[in-house]
């Protein structure tokens, strides 16, 4: 019987697990830095305030897997991959933040480019606060 928290995706991996939380994050100071380094993004049970969090559920990660990470993983040379954790540095931002903007102006479908909107904002945001980008799967 098929459990009630999980969701059919395809031949490699049997079920999505609607319960498992990702996280993109940026920290927004050298305290962030060093709690983001030290897997140590959590206070009193909520994300750090030294982080800006961008949370979604597997089903979003896996249409987002070949749409939007795989391109950064190939330009960057990185691992965004499910149930990992991955930095992309601050001089990787800039290439991240162009292959985002070319892929958001060539697509048309709608639940993409929220997401890669959203994602570009916290892109824009690292670049802003000189830190990074931290893929928390």
């Amino acid at each position: 019987m098929k459990n009630m928290n999980k969701e059919f995706l395809d031949s490699e991996r049997e079920f999505l697990d609607l319960e498992h939380k990702y996280m993109i994050l940026v920290p927004l100071n050298e305290d962030g830095l060093e709690e983001l380094y030290q897997y140590n993004i959590y206070k009193d049970g909520k994300i750090s305030e030294n982080m800006k969090a961008m949370s979604f559920y597997e089903d979003t990660y896996s249409y987002m897997e070949d749409r939007l990470f795989d391109f950064i993983n190939l330009v960057c040379g990185s691992l965004i991959n499910m149930y990992e954790e991955e930095v992309i540095e601050n001089n990787q931002l800039e290439k991240v933040l162009d292959i985002t903007n070319k892929l958001i102006h060539n697509n048309d479908d709608e639940h993409f480019v929220e997401f890669a909107k959203e994602f570009k904002s916290m892109i824009e945001l690292a670049i802003e606060k000189k830190t990074v980008v931290g893929f928390y799967f």
